[in-house]
């Protein structure tokens, strides 16, 4: 697990001292990573003890490179040559029937039961049934032997490791466990098992526990040490009733945001006696009980507080109240001084718990327009306790929200909710000064916090790409990809190649049909066009045909030629559209999407999509071809479909999205959601604009400690830059502990 977190998380293969260099080892070492298209950087550093781990790092490498998975399409010819969508549709329908009525008696018979004569379709061709479009067994074994006969593309992704001394990587790796749990934001659910481990390796003991600061990183932890029986350890954790609810979650495995129902643990006498304990020594337990309301009453069954009612009454008369709903919150009290306009009593109560200001601030703004000076100044008494990402999300807010169309919320599922935006809630040019008081309040905090403030008298080179990078302030259900995307950020795509746009899956218990589809939308965010299974070529896309099961795992393909979108497009091809009738519109931004048409949910198969650059795209040529892989992202949850990129043709960049969208439960297609994915894709086309993003935060750091920004990267003392150097998106855990 070591080597594979060192190779996965850092790109470091490490070397042990003292041993021998073997020239023909070395090449065949050498040869095998470069067959799986990765270099190092520095090769001369390799000695044999790499040989040691070799099997654990090809397969490291294998599987991040998803080498394993068997994929192949519906139609041999694939793109090239491939059936007339009415001909083929029409054979499928009466093969159908005459199967359906019994009428063909000889010729091939697949496992699931069809008969396919020669005559209708020639079984050679394809690698699943062309009438059911079902897998079978023995065209899919002959696919993949067909599979291993074709050429491999020109185009390499190529991707670098790093040859490092034991202790270097060791001392590499426990950094990046720290900057993890000291982060201020959340962390991906799929690095769990490997930060156990670590914790494991490095010890619970040299943890600071003063420095984990961020909710959800606290309940990882306090699930580890609850499971080691560290109560000592976990009263340090435990700042908030709720922790307590965060800390159950992560023992049941249900969601530790607390935004669904979560299951509760079977506790010992011993284990209620410390939550009683625990939950007594809080000066108030009213809004933490009000909160989450339903969830306490819920514990109440399983902590039994009246069997302690003496030893800890203070906590039992708060159950009490809870469950009588005669509590009177925090929040109750700011709502009702809100709805008689007493604004001094709303600031009073506010300036208690700043954190609640920040959020609260344009409310109160909003419904105090005479005493906004008095408003803003009583946030100034007290944003010092108001953390410096809360501080960048109010100035993005409040640069946007007076002018916004829409305001789109993202939920801690993760799924988008867009909603009409009333515009003009605040005097005249108070959104303008309230962006000047935080801006000034964000230098304030970091002349005290920032990293630099050990560095005088130095230059800094900020990358401009990094405006296009947003922080990420989320990455609890950020997908596990090759490197690490995140949301609304863009990245430049080379338009002289084609895209090849991947969907797979392999179900697990019911025959499950995910379909993968891509609307094309004009300058005016109509959808003039589509690829799906319903409507399976454009002049520009191509898609490899619907495939319904998946038991030895399913893939389907788009092709996009990017050149098509360098020249003068005159006409579409509108055959069978639905679409918007302009048939000389261009093509501006390309959203894509994965449906659940029918099966099992995301969660409950596996299942992820990818993107290649590919410069050959005939049959002649592999399908999936592992050096072209750009990156891959898992697929998760109940959702009806995913929109994981949108393509920004005029700009020449893919925007990565990562939405999960809810509609129907099942028969999700284009069609069903054209309405829906076009406001989807104009919201979040302008995301990176209303973003907090990684060149501000990082010009923020700069300012405050004086250091002078240049545009040249080789004359820097400290170069922040998309890969490599001192900060980059690679390496988000120290942005995230570090940075903000």
């Amino acid at each position: 697990m070591l080597g594979k977190i060192l190779i996965k998380r850092l790109g470091l293969i490490p070397i042990q001292k003292n041993y021998n260099i073997s020239i023909s080892k070395k090449i065949t070492f050498l040869t095998w990573c470069a067959w799986l298209w990765y270099e190092f950087k520095n090769s001369e550093l390799y000695n044999d003890s790499v040989l040691n781990i070799s099997s654990e790092i090809i397969d490291t490498l294998t599987e991040i490179r998803w080498g394993s998975a068997q994929k192949v399409p519906l139609f041999l010819w694939f793109p090239e040559n491939t059936p007339d969508d009415t001909e083929y549709y029409e054979k499928r329908i009466f093969g159908y029937i005459w199967n359906y009525l019994g009428l063909f008696n000889e010729w091939k018979k697949l496992e699931n039961g069809i008969i396919i004569p020669e005559w209708l379709f020639d079984c050679n061709q394809f690698w699943a049934d062309p009438i059911t479009q079902f897998q079978d067994a023995w065209m899919f074994t002959q696919a993949l032997e067909a599979q291993k006969q074709q050429n491999k593309d020109t185009h390499i992704e190529m991707q670098t490791l790093t040859f490092v001394p034991e202790e270097i990587a060791i001392k590499q790796l426990k950094e990046y466990l720290e900057n993890i749990l000291y982060s201020k934001s959340s962390i991906s659910e799929s690095i769990h098992e490997e930060l156990e481990f670590l914790i494991d390796y490095f010890w619970i003991d040299t943890i600071q526990f003063e420095r984990v600061v961020f909710k959800e990183i606290k309940s990882f932890i306090s699930k580890y040490l609850w499971n080691q029986g560290r109560y000592d350890r976990l009263t340090k954790l435990i700042s908030t009733p709720t922790d307590f609810l965060r800390l159950f979650a992560s023992l049941t495995s249900s969601d530790i945001s607390l935004a669904n129902k979560i299951k509760f643990p079977k506790f010992k006498r011993s284990e209620r006696r410390f939550i009683l304990w625990s939950l007594e020594k809080f000066w108030d337990l009213t809004n933490d009980f009000y909160k989450y309301s339903s969830l306490w009453k819920r514990l109440w069954e399983y902590l039994h507080p009246w069997e302690y009612s003496r030893r800890y009454p203070k906590t039992y008369l708060y159950f009490q109240l809870l469950r009588e709903d005669r509590l009177q919150t925090y929040d109750s009290k700011i709502q009702k001084a809100l709805s008689i306009g007493d604004i001094e009593n709303v600031i009073n109560l506010l300036k208690q718990k700043p954190w609640i200001f920040a959020r609260k601030l344009h409310e109160v703004l909003e419904k105090s327009w005479n005493w906004y000076v008095n408003v803003l100044n009583a946030f100034q008494e007290v944003w010092e306790r108001v953390e410096l990402k809360n501080l960048m999300i109010m100035r993005y807010y409040f640069q946007t929200i007076e002018t916004s169309e829409y305001k789109t919320i993202i939920n801690k599922k993760w799924s988008i909710k867009i909603l009409e935006n009333k515009k003009h809630r605040l005097p005249d040019n108070v959104d303008i000064l309230t962006v000047e008081l935080l801006n000034n309040l964000i230098i304030s905090k970091l002349k005290k916090e920032s990293c630099f403030n050990k560095v005088n008298n130095k230059t800094i080179y900020i990358s401009k790409a990094l405006k296009n990078i947003t922080i990420p302030l989320s990455s609890r259900k950020a997908v596990d990809g090759y490197y690490r995307c995140w949301r609304w950020s863009r990245f430049k795509i080379d338009m002289e190649k084609t895209l090849r746009l991947f969907a797979y899956w392999k179900q697990i218990k019911n025959r499950t049909d995910l379909d993968l589809s891509v609307i094309f939308f004009n300058d005016q965010m109509k959808a003039i066009n589509h690829v799906s299974y319903t409507q399976l070529k454009t002049d520009w896309a191509i898609h490899s045909w619907d495939i319904q099961s998946a038991p030895n795992g399913a893939v389907e393909y788009v092709d996009i030629d990017l050149r098509y979108f360098n020249k003068s497009i005159n006409t579409f091809s509108l055959k069978k559209s639905f679409f918007w009738k302009n048939p000389h519109a261009d093509v501006k931004y390309i959203a894509v999407q994965i449906y659940k048409y029918s099966g099992d949910d995301f969660d409950d198969i596996e299942c992820f999509a990818w993107w290649q650059i590919r410069n050959k795209i005939n049959s002649d040529y592999k399908s999936f071809d592992e050096k072209t892989v750009a990156n891959k992202f898992d697929l998760y949850g109940n959702w009806s479909y995913f929109m994981p990129i949108i393509l920004d043709i005029e700009r020449e960049e893919i925007v990565y999205t990562d939405l999960a969208v809810n509609s129907r439960t099942s028969w999700n297609n284009v069609e069903n959601s054209l309405n829906t994915v076009e406001l989807i894709t104009k919201q979040a086309l302008d995301f990176h604009k209303t973003k907090p993003n990684i060149y501000d935060l990082v010009a923020f750091h700069a300012k405050s400690q004086s250091l002078e920004i240049i545009d040249y990267k080789e004359s820097a003392d400290i170069i922040c830059d998309v890969t490599d150097w001192d900060y980059n998106i690679k390496n988000s855990e120290k942005i995230l502990s570090e940075l903000l």
